[in-house]
C-alpha cells in the first residue's frame, strides 16, 4: 500500500471517528442515569417495550398493543410510523442476554441515528465541496447539534420525529449524486430509496415535507435531469427505485390511508387531533419557543423560578457563550503566531488547548460550554492537519460559479419559504389540507435546520476554491457554531439542571409491569374508535360492552390484564342478539380463544377489544368438526361477529391486519430482496467499469484495435 493511500485511510478514520465523538457528546445527557420526563417520552418507552413483548411472544408483524391499555388492543401502528419503536424492540431483544435495558436500547438507537445523520451529512459535504474533509466534518457537526433536533430528543420526547431527521441527509445525498456524478452509479439510487422509505416509516409528516422539497430540488435541476436520463441504465433504475419505494412502504401506508378515510377513528376527526387550519395557524405564535434555541421567555418562565439554580439567569447563560466564543477566537489568534515558531509542530496544539480552556476552567465552568469547546478543538485540529486543497486543485474548474448553481437558489428560497410557514399564520390557508397533518407549524424547523447547514457547506466550498490564505481558519471559525449550539440549546441546560436538582431522572426501568399500567395512549387516545370520544353516543344494545369499556377509558381504571378479568361480569364476551354463553379460554392480546355455546341461529357476539379492520374470526363447530372463517365486524367500536347456526364452538379471534397489510407484507419481502439485488447489480457494474477503465485493459483494447 502506497503512502498516499495510507494517508487517505488515516484521514478517513479521523473524520469518521470525530463524527462519532460529536454524536456521542451531543447525547451527553443520556450518559446520566435513567431518562428525563418529556412531552411524549412515556408513550415512546411503553410502545417500544410493548413491541418487544410482542416479538418475544411470536408477533412478528405490525399488531395492536399487547400490554399497554390491557386487553382492549389499542392499535398504534395502524397510523403511527413503526420503524423507531421496532428498532428499539429488536435491539433489546437481541441484546437482552447481555444485560441491556429498554431505556439503554432507546438511548443507543438515538445515538446511532445521530451518527448516521452525521455520516451522510459528511458524505454530502464531500461531494459538494469536491473532497474537502474539513468542511464536511464541520457541516456534519453542525447538523448533529441542530437546536430543534436536540430539543425533540430531550424536551419534546419526539422520538420518531428525531429519528426521521437522521434520514434527510441520506435522501439528499442520493439525489445530489444522481444529479452530479460524472458516471452512472447504482448506490445513489439505493440511498434515495432508503432515505424515502426510512423517513416514511419513521415520521410521515417529515417524510411528506422532505419528499416535496426533494421533488422541487429535482425540478430546479431539470437541465441536469434531462442530461442524466440520456445515460444508459438511468431510466430503468429510476423506475425500479420508484417501484421499490412503493413496495417497501405499502404495508404501512395503504392501511393507514384506508383507516384515515374510514372516518371511524378519533384521528379522523381533524378538530380532535389538531389538524385544522385554525390550529396550525395559531401554532406559529409558539414557533420561537419550539426552535430549541435559547429564548428569553423560557428563561424568565422556568429557569428563574424557585425550582432552578439562581445563577442560571439569562445573562449568566449569555456570558458563558460569549466566553466560549472569545476563547475560541483567542486560540485561533494564538495558533496563527505559534505555528510560525521553531519546531512548533511538537507543542502547537498543546499550547492551543491551554489557551482555549484557560478562561472557561478558571472563571466559568459550565459543562455545556466546555463540551462545545471540546468539539471545536477537535474539529480545529482536524482542519489544520488535513490537506484538502490538493484534491480541490486537482478538480480544476469542474465547479461552476456560485451564481450559476441552481442549488444555491433552491436552498436560499426554500429556507425563506420554511421560515415564512414557521412564523406566518396567514400563508397556511393557501396550502392543501394534507399539510395540516403537521399539527404544529414549528415542525418545519427540522428541514430548515438541514437546508441552512447544506447552504453553509455550499458557501464554504466555494470559499475553499479561492486563493484566500485564511481558508483553514475560516472553516475552523465555522465550527464555532458548535460552541453556540452547546451553550444555548434549551434541552441541555434544562435537563442537566433538573437532573442535578432532583437527584436523577424520572424513568429508570421500563418493564412488563410498567407497560401494563398504561391507561392512556397519545395526547387524546387518537387511535380509538370515534364512538369513544362522542359524548352523545348510546348503544342500541342494553347489554353492550361499550359502557364498561367507555367507563374504564374515562376513569383510566379497571383495565383487563388477565383472562379472569376478561371473563368477569364487567367484560365477559356476550351475545347482543340471540342467545349464547361465551368464555375466554386463552388470552394473548390481540388474540383470544373463546368457548361458545350458541343456542340460537344468527347470534351476534361482542368481545371487549377495540375494532380495527384486520380482525379475523375462525369458528370451529365441535358438534360437526367443521370450521369457517370470517372478518370481524364493528359494534359500538368493539369487535363482534355473527354465528349463523346453533351449536358448541371454539372461536379463535386473531388480528391479521387489513387486506392491504397482508398484501404489503409480501411486497415488502419481495422489494427488500429487490433492493439487495439492486445494490448487488450496482457493485457488479462498478467492478465492470473499473476493470474496463484499468490502464492495462485500455492498452489491450488499443492493441486489438
Amino acid at each position: 500500500m502506497n503512502q498516499a493511500k495510507q494517508t487517505k485511510i488515516y484521514q478517513n478514520i479521523l473524520c469518521y471517528g470525530l463524527i462519532v465523538i460529536v454524536s456521542l457528546l451531543s447525547c451527553y445527557l443520556f450518559f446520566l442515569g435513567g431518562i428525563s420526563n418529556q412531552d411524549d417520552i412515556y408513550f415512546h418507552l411503553t410502545q417500544s417495550y410493548d413491541v418487544y413483548y410482542g416479538l418475544k411472544n411470536g408477533f412478528f408483524g405490525l399488531s395492536t398493543n399487547h400490554l399497554a391499555m390491557g386487553a382492549f388492543g389499542y392499535n398504534t401502528y395502524l397510523f403511527y410510523g413503526p420503524f423507531p419503536h421496532y428498532l428499539v424492540a429488536f435491539t433489546y431483544l437481541f441484546t437482552e442476554w447481555m444485560g441491556s435495558s429498554l431505556i439503554g436500547c432507546y438511548k443507543f438507537v438515538v445515538m446511532m441515528s445521530m451518527i448516521v445523520s452525521g455520516i451522510y451529512t459528511y458524505l454530502l459535504g464531500m461531494k459538494v465541496s469536491i473532497g474537502s474533509k474539513a468542511i464536511s466534518v464541520a457541516g456534519a457537526a453542525i447538523y448533529i447539534l441542530s437546536p430543534y433536533r436536540i430539543f425533540c430528543i430531550f424536551c419534546r420526547g419526539a422520538f420518531a420525529e428525531s429519528i426521521g431527521m437522521a434520514f434527510i441527509p441520506m435522501l439528499f445525498y442520493g439525489l445530489y449524486r444522481i444529479l452530479n456524478d460524472e458516471k452512472f452509479y447504482v448506490s445513489p439510487f439505493v440511498n434515495t430509496v432508503l432515505g424515502v422509505v426510512l423517513l416514511v416509516l419513521s415520521h410521515p409528516f417529515t417524510a411528506l415535507l422532505t419528499v416535496i422539497f426533494a421533488v422541487i430540488y429535482l425540478l430546479c435541476n431539470i437541465i441536469k435531469i434531462i442530461h442524466i436520463f440520456k445515460r444508459k441504465h438511468t431510466v430503468v433504475f429510476t423506475l425500479c427505485s420508484m417501484v421499490l419505494i412503493i413496495g417497501l412502504v405499502f404495508f404501512y401506508v395503504m392501511p393507514t390511508l384506508q383507516a384515515k378515510n374510514s372516518g371511524i377513528y378519533i384521528v379522523c376527526d381533524s378538530g380532535s387531533v389538531w389538524t385544522t387550519l385554525e390550529h396550525v395557524a395559531s401554532s406559529t405564535n409558539s414557533s420561537r419557543s419550539f426552535s430549541g434555541f435559547l429564548n428569553n421567555e423560557w428563561i424568565s418562565g422556568q429557569i428563574s423560578n424557585g425550582t432552578w439554580v439562581e445563577t442560571y439567569s439569562l445573562n449568566y447563560l449569555i456570558i458563558g457563550g460569549v466566553i466560549g466564543l472569545f476563547s475560541a477566537v483567542l486560540m485561533m489568534i494564538a495558533d496563527y503566531f505559534i505555528q510560525k515558531a521553531p519546531k512548533s509542530k511538537y507543542y502547537r496544539f498543546i499550547v492551543d488547548l491551554i489557551v482555549l480552556f484557560l478562561m472557561p476552567l478558571i472563571i466559568y465552568r459550565r459543562l455545556e460550554v466546555i463540551l462545545g469547546l471540546a468539539v471545536y478543538y477537535l474539529v480545529f485540529i482536524l482542519v489544520m492537519i488535513l490537506k484538502d486543497h490538493k484534491e480541490i486543485e486537482k478538480a480544476g474548474d469542474k465547479k461552476e460559479h456560485i451564481y450559476k448553481n441552481p442549488d444555491i437558489y433552491f436552498l436560499i428560497i426554500s429556507s425563506i419559504v420554511l421560515l415564512v410557514f414557521i412564523f406566518k399564520a396567514d400563508v397556511w390557508k393557501y396550502v392543501p389540507s394534507i399539510f395540516y397533518q403537521c399539527q404544529f407549524a414549528w415542525r418545519e424547523w427540522s428541514l430548515f435546520n438541514f437546508f441552512v447547514d447544506f447552504l453553509i457547506i455550499y458557501c464554504f466550498s466555494y470559499l475553499n476554491q479561492t486563493k484566500f490564505k485564511g481558508t483553514k481558519y475560516a472553516v475552523a471559525a465555522l465550527s464555532m457554531l458548535n460552541i453556540v449550539f452547546f451553550s444555548f440549546n434549551q434541552a441541555y441546560i434544562e435537563k442537566r439542571v433538573k437532573y442535578e436538582l432532583d437527584g436523577g431522572y424520572e424513568y429508570s426501568l421500563v418493564d412488563e409491569e410498567f407497560t401494563s399500567n398504561v391507561r392512556h395512549e397519545g395526547a387524546m387516545n387518537e387511535y380509538l374508535p370515534l364512538v369513544f370520544s362522542d359524548e352523545t353516543y348510546t348503544s342500541k344494545f342494553s347489554n353492550s360492552l361499550y359502557k364498561s369499556v367507555r367507563y374504564a377509558l374515562d376513569t383510566q381504571s379497571n383495565f383487563i390484564t388477565t383472562p379472569d378479568k376478561y371473563n368477569s361480569s364487567t367484560y365477559c364476551p356476550r351475545s347482543l342478539e340471540g342467545k349464547a354463553t361465551v368464555k375466554a379460554t386463552v388470552l394473548k392480546t390481540p388474540e383470544v380463544t373463546l368457548s361458545a355455546s350458541v343456542s340460537e341461529a344468527n347470534t351476534l357476539i361482542q368481545i371487549p377489544q377495540f375494532y380495527y379492520d384486520g380482525y379475523q374470526v375462525k369458528l370451529i363447530n365441535q358438534d360437526t368438526n367443521s370450521s369457517s372463517t370470517m372478518d370481524a365486524i364493528a359494534t359500538d367500536g368493539l369487535v363482534s361477529f355473527k354465528v349463523a347456526e346453533a351449536g358448541n364452538y371454539t372461536v379463535e379471534v386473531k388480528y391479521t391486519g387489513t387486506k392491504a397489510y397482508r398484501l404489503g407484507k409480501y411486497l415488502f419481502v419481495v422489494s427488500l430482496v429487490g433492493l439487495i439485488a439492486l445494490g448487488s447489480t450496482g457493485l457488479a457494474l462498478r467492478k465492470k467499469n473499473e476493470k474496463e477503465d484499468h490502464p492495462e485493459n485500455s492498452l489491450t483494447k488499443n492493441l486489438k484495435l
